[in-house]
């Protein structure tokens, strides 16, 4: 393929890094960065060997480092001059199908896989592997498929099989909620605060109380004022 051109036209994950630089991932097409300055663009390609396709997720730290994960090979930390790289996958990490990432204020880098979640320290030296309350590794119980850091550093995560977990990873306390309604699938969840949490699931837009311990359903319904 054109090594200075974007590689695939079906696009996953796209973000603007603090350079000025339009970062874009895409299914089958690897990673690419697009100068919106001087109109070119650069298939990462050429420089990182394929290592990743399928791209599920893009973040950027605030020196500059870049992760970008994959749904079926492994985690890539590319370097701030963009020239290396760091490679992180299985054993180290619990499985190669990763579906989000977030960063911590204390530079923590959390990995959210289909068996379990991921912690990378701050000095990358070590990784950790932690399983989900209840779950069973290989299997659905043990997948986390969304995850978000709130404002006092909680970690909120969405599971494949609708559940909602709140990670105080500090005391390594999980608080886990099994809801009154089927959200099917959570594929993202956003903190509104320490106590709210909206829920993207399968089955539709969900609000989650954490005080009052419940989910209420916002899907469409003409009989309803909420929706």
């Amino acid at each position: 393929s054109d090594l200075n051109s974007i590689t695939n036209n079906t696009m996953l994950r796209v973000f603007l890094d603090n350079t000025g630089i339009l970062w874009i991932g895409s299914w089958g097409g690897y990673v690419c960065k697009l100068d919106l300055y001087a109109s070119h663009v650069y298939n990462l390609d050429n420089v990182f060997f394929n290592l990743l396709n399928n791209i599920s997720y893009l973040l950027q730290e605030p020196d500059g480092t870049i992760w970008a994960s994959s749904y079926n090979e492994d985690l890539v930390e590319i370097s701030p001059n963009k020239k290396s790289y760091r490679v992180y996958g299985v054993p180290r990490l619990s499985n190669i199908l990763i579906n989000t990432l977030n960063r911590t204020k204390d530079g923590t880098i959390w990995v959210a896989s289909c068996d379990g979640l991921n912690k990378i320290s701050p000095d990358r030296k070590k990784v950790t592997i932690i399983d989900m309350p209840n779950g069973v590794k290989g299997k659905l119980s043990n997948s986390v498929s969304s995850l978000y850091v709130d404002s006092s550093d909680n970690i909120w995560m969405g599971a494949d099989v609708g559940k909602v977990f709140i990670y105080d990873y500090k005391h390594n306390h999980f608080e886990t909620f099994e809801g009154n309604v089927n959200t099917g699938f959570i594929n993202d969840i956003y903190a509104e605060n320490n106590n709210v949490a909206w829920l993207a699931g399968a089955n539709g837009l969900f609000k989650f109380d954490r005080e009052q311990q419940k989910i209420l359903n916002y899907n469409y319904s003409p009989k309803s004022n909420a929706s």
